[in-house]
């Protein structure tokens, strides 16, 4: 009959519970500084969207009033 020390399977047990703590805390956090990756990303082209669309609508209105002053 094997004797087991019920110790040291107890602090096996916790440190491998530990072990696996550290991991899907470690893959959370990757994944979320991911999603703000992308998002930062996503806001980035809106932003420059925005900005090319103002550029544009800026370019008409003076167009349209330099026009109205040849008249």
């Amino acid at each position: 009959m094997r004797h087991v020390d019920l110790s040291s399977q107890q602090g096996l047990a916790v440190l491998m519970t530990v072990v696996t703590l550290t991991a899907l805390s470690s893959m959370a956090l990757a994944g979320l500084l991911f999603k703000a990756q992308a998002l930062q990303a996503q806001q980035h082209r809106q932003w420059l969207l925005l900005k090319q669309r103002n550029e544009q609508q800026f370019a008409r209105q003076q167009a349209y009033y330099a026009q109205l002053e040849q008249e």
